[in-house]
């Protein structure tokens, strides 16, 4: 009879864990890609001016700020599962949102993307903490 032993246990869920780590900062780096292109994609191709474009830089930044309060205090109040998973598809929203370079919803992607850029790595770290065992580390 072939049981698993706590090591295979241990290397299986430490290999679970690289594996959910590596999707979940894949996801953050597309975004902060959205974000460091912002400016550009504003200016070039929804053809706003560079103070208007830097004024959305601008919101966006505040709302980065925002966010890693208010989205923890939301992780708090309805979980953090449920939080990323809301996060996750504002984030997503949000960006499709500023590609269409339409005034009034670039302001409003604005701040959704700040709010989740800030907001949902701190989500996934409390996840990670709340989900993995001293085994998963090793």
């Amino acid at each position: 009879m072939n049981t698993p032993t706590k090591t295979n246990a241990s290397k299986h869920g430490a290999t679970n864990l690289s594996r959910r780590n590596f999707l979940k900062g894949s996801a953050t780096l597309g975004g902060g890609l959205v974000i460091a292109f912002l400016v550009a994609r504003l200016e070039d191709d929804a053809g706003l001016s560079p103070d208007t474009a830097s004024a959305v830089f601008s919101v966006l930044g505040v709302a980065i700020v925002v966010g890693g309060l208010s989205v923890g205090a939301a992780a708090g109040r309805f979980g953090v599962r449920a939080t990323l998973m809301t996060g996750s598809a504002v984030f997503g929203a949000c960006t499709l949102l500023m590609l269409t370079g339409s005034s009034p919803w670039i302001w409003v992607a604005a701040v959704g993307l700040g709010t989740m850029f800030s907001g949902v790595p701190a989500s996934i770290a409390t996840h990670i903490v709340q989900t993995a065992s001293d085994a998963d580390y090793g």
